[in-house]
């Protein structure tokens, strides 16, 4: 059995379990920082050979890692307390059934005691309510403190201390309760939990509330004794808060922390300070932006299980779009991009009309077109007519085109970031909007001349980064491109202040739209946060539609509409680049439905 001394608590993790005077004796771990342990019980397999008596087990004071000096068997300290777990079982119920309550001790060595271990102010009362006895051991007087079995049947853990420094008794497997369980009522709502045995006492001591100390390997969670407990006070020294992950667990709980740079219970109490108004103090454990793998775990699964409806909206006009984005998903930012006059606002309103179609609820922030100009080219999109040339047909459409759920700022021209901000807010808010379009960046940047451009550009993406993330919804920001040669296509690089944009964008796409009359209108997907797939999608733009997938019903009143699978079983190919079968198929039915409706206007 190894031999009993003081230690300080700051020792390293089990040097306390070794005698000063042994010295070191050859092996693979010799030096100061190994010690030895006399162990009856140790089945040596040269034991016999060597003809030992007792068998001599070697263990790093610091690691707790153990090799045998006779047969050389080594590993880590859990395998050794798993070995060798019953060794101190005789040796505590020994030690505690010789131990005296406080009263009944002498009260000259009580005295001597209390004094040395500075617990003067602790009552007699508190002592013994937390079962604190006086024993005698190798010549030393020294407090007891039992931990008892999970059971409550038996002393599983003795702890002695001695002036400022403590030792143990411990079964080595350590199942035990926490120490001062016992002195806690099912109607307590309250509960503080210590980082010593004695801070427990203290605390008791000075404000009547329950303490309880966890041990460091505590066999079973601590919601089976805190669980009905409305509250709970961590007053732990800095070892101790490795604790909190378990505690935090208990969700139904309010858990606050006192300051870490606060004195122990039993200091603060000798020097005369109001633990109750250190409780009192004490803030919340959690933290609302810290959040830990089991609260997110569901939502990983989700993902796991159910990729499709993740991966957002599907574009239906824009296949090739759906193939790399895989979707619109709520509570990103996009940044789209082009030269001048290549039809960005034309091909934002077609991507948005899509999305809403689905249900997407829309905002438009149009600073440059104004509304009415908008809405008559969406309508347009939406009916695949041209409606100066089918005037009769607009309040068919204008009926259908209304029922979308479709709303449009009132802004035109440069407008402040924070009053933008404040009317998507509201609209998030009482409309469920889903999607913002922003056309475009630059007319919040002209409303205040008294900062440095791209600080302000940067500052307002941020506040576009911060609304889509806190109110789930996503941001399509249009931004103009920096000047480039109209031979090139536009990088990433292109974009007006890029580095803030590109970097807080979860995508960014580019309309390419080549000078040569043989050049093709391109949507470039250079970012994707979501899956990282990168690639272009081709354009063709009707002029009677205004549509930049091809979708038209103008064949209505030349001949009628061909199925769907009549072309699919002749092979003939899709006219233009970019073209989807999306087009086609809704031209066919578009065409059908709008030759009924202009013929019964007639």
């Amino acid at each position: 059995m190894h031999s009993l001394r003081t230690i300080s608590r700051n020792a390293a993790p089990y040097r306390h379990l070794f005698a000063s005077s042994q010295p070191a004796t050859a092996g693979k771990m010799i030096g100061e920082e190994t010690g030895t342990i006399d162990c009856g019980q140790w089945n040596c397999s040269k034991k016999a050979e060597l003809q030992l008596t007792r068998d001599t087990i070697r263990v790093h004071k610091s690691t707790g890692k153990y090799m045998c000096s006779a047969c050389e068997a080594s590993g880590n300290w859990e395998e050794l307390l798993e070995k060798t777990s019953s060794l101190h079982v005789p040796v505590i119920q020994s030690t505690w059934s010789s131990a005296k309550s406080i009263s009944l001790s002498n009260q000259a060595a009580v005295k001597k005691l209390r004094k040395n271990c500075v617990i003067e102010l602790l009552s007699e009362e508190s002592l013994a309510k937390y079962e604190i006895r006086l024993a005698s051991v190798k010549g030393r007087d020294w407090l007891a403190m039992p931990w008892h079995s999970t059971d409550g049947k038996s002393i599983e853990k003795l702890l002695l201390q001695c002036k400022t420094a403590s030792s143990s008794f411990p079964n080595l497997s350590e199942r035990v309760k926490p120490f001062g369980w016992h002195t806690v009522q099912d109607s307590d709502k309250t509960i503080i939990i210590t980082a010593s045995e004695i801070d427990a006492v203290a605390v008791h001591e000075s404000t009547g509330l329950p303490a309880m100390c966890l041990s460091p390997r505590l066999a079973q969670s601590p919601l089976d004794y805190l669980s009905k407990s409305k509250k709970l006070v961590l007053w732990l020294d800095g070892k101790s808060r490795s604790k909190l992950d378990r505690i935090l667990d208990l969700e139904s709980i309010d858990v606050r922390l006192v300051r870490s740079n606060t004195e122990a219970p039993l200091e603060a109490l000798n020097k005369g300070r109001d633990l109750n108004d250190i409780i009192n103090s004490a803030s919340s454990a959690r933290h609302e932006k810290i959040l830990d793998f089991r609260q997110l775990r569901d939502a990983v699964y989700h993902e796991i299980a159910h990729p499709d409806q993740v991966a957002g909206i599907p574009w239906q006009r824009f296949p090739s779009l759906t193939k790399i984005l895989k979707g619109h998903r709520r509570g990103e930012l996009t940044v789209f991009t082009g030269p001048t006059g290549s039809g960005k606002t034309t091909f934002m309103s077609e991507y948005s009309l899509d999305l809403c179609t689905q249900g997407v609820k829309t905002l438009w922030g149009s600073f440059e077109v104004r509304n009415t100009r908008l809405i008559k080219m969406m309508i347009s999109q939406f009916s695949g007519l041209n409606l100066e040339k089918n005037a009769k047909a607009f309040n068919y459409w204008a009926d259908r085109f209304e029922k979308l759920g479709l709303y449009f700022m009132s802004f035109h021209g440069a407008q402040t970031i924070y009053d933008v901000i404040n009317t998507m807010s509201h609209a998030a808010d009482v409309f469920d909007i889903q999607h913002v379009v922003i056309d475009n960046l630059q007319f919040m940047m002209s409303t205040d001349l008294r900062h440095d451009r791209f600080h302000f550009q940067d500052v307002t993406i941020a506040e576009f980064r911060k609304f889509a993330t806190l109110k789930n919804v996503h941001v399509t920001l249009v931004i103009h491109p920096r000047k480039e040669n109209d031979d090139v296509d536009l990088r990433l690089a292109s974009i007006f202040g890029s580095a803030k944009a590109t970097q807080e964008a979860d995508n960014v796409l580019i309309l390419q739209a080549p000078k040569l009359s043989t050049g093709t209108k391109q949507i470039q997907v250079m970012k994707n946060r979501f899956s990282g797939t990168l690639g272009k999608m081709g354009l063709q733009f009707n002029p009677d539609s205004l549509s930049m997938c091809g979708y038209t019903a103008r064949e209505i009143e030349s001949e009628p509409p061909i199925p769907a699978k009549k072309k699919i079983a002749t092979g003939k190919k899709t006219a233009g680049v970019g073209l989807s079968s999306f087009a086609t198929r809704m031209k066919d039915s578009a065409a059908d439905s709008a030759k009924r409706v202009i013929r019964s206007l007639k």
